[in-house]
């Protein structure tokens, strides 16, 4: 543009000079008219060219406003983004005098724009970093650069900066240095929190290393970044050998794959675990130790590291050992009493219970403990024991005894002690039980009971014979020698036998269950022994009207003969006494296989067969308890007071066989014993 206003000022200075030659020969009145129109034309053309020019200068114009607008503009923004930055920004001349400063620098430094324009940067350095910052402008002034260069700055309150600076020099189109741009970061809080972090890992390093315990930490491949001084110690290693091994590499073999897979199952939702493994000593011994394992998580929830802290529980581990072995060999102790023993806390659960209790309620030993007793019990027994319980949890001591009633058993008799587990403050705990189960002994109370009822019955009917018949033979109402006189006789005589075959019977049974009976067992032919006790009973089978039927056998047993002969003779009896007139009882003997006798030990069998009425299945193995009969007044009627059975398998007890009952209503019973064979001897 400034090119053609100098070409328009020579052509309108030429077009001037032009007219003033004009206007002085105009006046001398010497100008031609061709000479005017060519001056004329000349002007015109001139005028053409301004307007174009001046249009062109118009254009121009438009195009200078519009880009001093855009520059504006620009500058406007260069300068809000400047002042707005997040970052300081500074620029000075190559002497580090301040020329420009931006919001974010001003409000750092605390000070106001204007009194830091001009002001020399190095003024702002902390003293400490004042010579590093002029050698620093010195190299800067020379062509150096630099980036990510920490310096010290304070603020108006004199209060510390710690800014990491980013350096550019400023160089115009010549590449003449202008001076320098200075870009930076506070790092103020970063590095108080870096400061504070040393101080916190130096104080976790102190703590750490004071601790008896093992500390250590571990990459998610096991190998061992930290260790404490008691780690290194334990392992007798040295914080230089350790590092950078696996912590695995100190577990014994056989329980490195069970950590492996626990560690490995570790996540943000559950990140801690206590494991307890042997690890080996570098001396090959086995130790026992429990380990925490904390798995770290960073922000993202990415894994880093696990942090551990482990102690030797060897000791512990064989005080347990040793724990369990005694309470092994006492749960042994008190297992193999024949009493129950258990305890019951506050609630009434039970604590303990030894094995007595499975074959009392059917419970395995496992599975009562935690019951609560009216679940152990059921309801119906739990009612008859609830107010002793009761009396126990109040702190009485409780001594009773009660017959229970368990479903699908048959009743049995107890006596129980509760003794109260008392707190030194008076609290109750709970109670000890003490339960022996006392059936036998009631059921010999029983006996004796019946026994006394029963001799007292069978003796007083025979003796009031014998007292009778003798009171009137004494006092002459009767003819000793006379037909009535010798009834009389007979009737005494009678009674007076069946009293001495009672007491006979009672002092056998006694005798044998002392083992002052001593047995003489010889080699004896089965069918002798069957033809021996039909002899005795031929009589009385005759006058029932019974046949007695055997059948040949070719066996011998071991036992004594005499006592054998008395069992035969005494079923014989019994089937022939419960037998219909006109039936038939069967008596055989044969090889016995019995499921409750050793392969190796042969045994004969021997049966008595009746086809009398027969008996319930539930009577059938009570019929050997003493005394017990299954209809008392139809015993009577045939005689016996139920001491035959009882003798009869006591014997066969003694001679090493067994004895058991077959029955069916209204087709007969059989009755069979074992015997060993000859040549065996139990």
């Amino acid at each position: 543009m400034t090119l053609y206003l100098d070409i328009f000022d020579k052509k309108f200075e030429k077009a001037r000079q032009r007219l003033a030659g004009l206007a002085q020969q105009t006046e001398q009145g010497a100008l031609p008219q061709d000479i005017l129109t060519d001056t004329l034309d000349e002007l015109a053309n001139a005028l053409e060219e301004v307007h174009v020019l001046s249009e062109e200068l118009a254009e121009q114009h438009d195009y200078l406003q519009t880009a001093h607008v855009t520059i504006i503009t620009e500058r406007q923004q260069y300068f809000d983004l400047f002042d707005l930055a997040p970052e300081g920004y500074i620029v000075t001349n190559t002497q580090g005098i301040i020329e420009q400063i931006n919001q974010t620098a001003v409000t750092l430094l605390a000070r106001h724009q204007r009194l830091l324009i001009g002001k020399p940067l190095g003024a702002l350095v902390a003293q400490a970093d004042s010579q590093r910052f002029y050698t620093l402008l010195t190299r800067l002034q020379q062509g150096e650069t630099f980036q990510n260069l920490d310096l010290c700055l304070h603020s108006y309150k004199r209060q510390s900066i710690h800014a990491s600076f980013t350096i550019a020099p400023i160089r115009d189109h010549q590449s003449q240095l202008l001076g320098f741009r200075w870009l930076f970061r506070d790092l103020t809080q970063q590095r108080q929190a870096a400061i504070a972090l040393e101080e916190s890992e130096a104080q976790y390093r102190a703590i750490v290393e004071d601790q008896t315990e093992l500390i250590c930490r571990s990459l998610a491949d096991a190998r061992i970044t930290f260790a404490n001084q008691a780690f290194c110690y334990y392992f007798d290693r040295s914080p230089m050998h350790v590092m950078g091994t696996s912590f695995l590499d100190q577990v014994a073999e056989a329980d490195r794959e069970m950590v492996l897979q626990q560690l490995a199952a570790l996540d943000r939702v559950n990140p801690v675990i206590t494991l307890e493994h042997r690890v080996v000593l570098p001396g090959g011994e086995l130790r026992w130790q429990s380990w925490v394992h904390r798995a770290l998580f960073d922000d993202k929830g990415d894994f880093f590291q696990f942090q551990s802290a482990g102690r030797d529980i060897t000791d512990q581990k064989q005080a347990e050992e040793d724990l369990r072995q005694r309470e092994a060999q006492l749960r042994l102790v008190t297992d193999a009493l024949p009493v129950l023993l258990a305890y019951i806390n506050s609630k009434q659960e039970v604590v303990y219970a030894n094995r007595t209790h499975e074959q009392w309620l059917g419970i395995p030993s496992t599975g009562i403990v935690g019951l609560y007793l009216w679940e152990a019990l059921g309801p119906d027994a739990y009612r008859q024991i609830r107010f002793p319980v009761e009396e126990a949890l109040s702190g009485e001591y409780v001594t009773f005894e009660q017959e229970l009633m368990w479903p699908n058993q048959p009743p049995f008799w107890i006596s129980a002690t509760f003794v109260p587990d008392r707190t030194t403050a008076g609290h109750i705990n709970g109670f000890f039980v003490l339960i022996n189960d006392i059936s036998d002994r009631k059921a010999l109370e029983d006996q004796k009971d019946q026994l006394i009822s029963i001799v007292s019955h069978e003796l007083r009917i025979p003796l009031t014979s014998i007292h009778g018949a003798l009171r009137l033979l004494t006092h002459g109402e009767v003819d000793p020698l006379s037909a009535d006189g010798q009834d009389l006789l007979a009737v005494a005589d009678r009674s007076a036998e069946r009293m001495v075959c009672l007491i006979d019977d009672l002092l056998d049974l006694q005798q044998i269950k002392l083992g002052n009976v001593p047995l003489n067992p010889q080699v004896c032919q089965a069918a002798d022994l069957i033809k021996s006790a039909i002899d005795t009973l031929q009589v009385m089978a005759q006058e029932h009207n019974i046949t007695l039927k055997t059948a040949p056998c070719e066996v011998a047993v071991w036992a004594d003969c005499d006592r054998i002969v008395q069992v035969l003779a005494n079923l014989i009896s019994n089937a022939i006494k419960f037998s219909p007139t006109g039936s038939t009882v069967w008596i055989t003997a044969g090889k016995a296989v019995n499921a409750n006798l050793p392969p190796s030990s042969p045994h004969v069998r021997f049966q008595v067969r009746d086809q009398g009425q027969g008996m319930p299945e539930e009577n059938l193995e009570r019929i050997f308890e003493a005394f017990h009969q299954l209809d008392v007044s139809d015993s009577r009627s045939r005689g016996g007071v139920g001491l035959g059975l009882a003798i009869c398998r006591t014997i066969i007890e003694q001679h090493g066989g067994t004895m058991r009952v077959e029955s069916t209503l209204d087709y007969g019973t059989t009755v069979s014993f074992t015997l060993p064979r000859k040549g065996y001897q139990p």
